[in-house]
C-alpha cells in the first residue's frame, strides 16, 4: 500500500499550504482572526476534517485494492458482485459508509453553525464542504448507476479531495476563530 501512503503524505502537504495561507490571512484567515467561534465549532469542525482524511484514505484504499473498485455494482446499497471477492466488498462499503457520514456530519455542522450564529467566515467555510459533500454524492451515484467510464472517477476522486481541503480549512478557521491558535 505504498501509493496509500503517498496519497495521505500529499494530503497532509495541501493541509500543511491551507493552514499557511490561511495564517496569512488568506482563505478567510483575516476573518477568522476576529474571533467568536464556540469551542464546540472547533470540535466539530474538527471532528468533522478528521472524518474527512479517513474517508479519502478508504476512498484510496478502494480504488487500489483489487476488486475493491467494482465490488458494489448499485447505489446506494452495494448490490451482489459475484466476480469479486467479499474483502474487496467491504471495503467499498466501509468507504461508503464513512463517505455518507462525513456527508451528514458536514450538513450538521453548516445548519448548526447558522443556528448557534457561529461567525460568518466559519459558517461560509462548512457550507462550501457540505456543498462540495452533496457533489460528491451525486457524482458517486452518477459514477455507478449511469455506468460512467472509468475515467470519470478522477473526478470522484478530485472532488473526494476538495472535500478534504474544505473540512481542514473549516477546522483550522474555526479553530483560529475560536482563539485557540495565535
Amino acid at each position: 500500500c505504498a501509493p496509500l501512503a503517498h496519497w495521505t503524505v500529499a494530503m497532509s502537504l495541501v493541509a500543511s499550504v491551507v493552514a499557511s495561507v490561511i495564517r496569512t490571512g488568506g482563505l478567510g484567515g483575516a476573518a477568522a482572526r476576529l474571533g467568536g467561534a464556540s469551542p464546540r465549532a472547533r470540535r466539530g469542525s474538527l471532528a468533522g476534517a478528521g472524518l474527512a482524511l479517513l474517508a479519502v484514505v478508504m476512498g484510496g484504499l478502494t480504488a487500489k485494492y483489487p476488486g475493491a473498485a467494482v465490488a458494489c455494482r448499485d447505489f446506494p446499497l452495494c448490490g451482489a458482485n459475484p466476480d469479486v471477492v467479499r474483502a474487496a466488498v467491504h471495503v467499498q462499503i466501509t468507504h461508503r459508509v464513512l463517505a455518507v457520514l462525513v456527508v451528514l456530519h458536514l450538513i450538521g455542522l453548516a445548519v448548526g453553525f447558522t443556528r448557534r450564529g457561529e461567525p460568518a467566515i466559519v459558517r461560509r467555510a462548512a457550507m462550501i464542504a457540505a456543498s462540495l459533500g452533496v457533489v460528491q454524492l451525486v457524482v458517486a451515484g452518477a459514477m455507478i448507476g449511469l455506468r460512467l467510464p472509468p475515467v470519470l472517477r478522477s473526478l470522484h476522486e478530485a472532488t473526494g479531495v476538495s472535500i478534504w481541503i474544505a473540512a481542514f480549512a473549516l477546522a483550522y478557521l474555526a479553530r483560529r476563530a475560536s482563539g485557540a491558535a495565535s
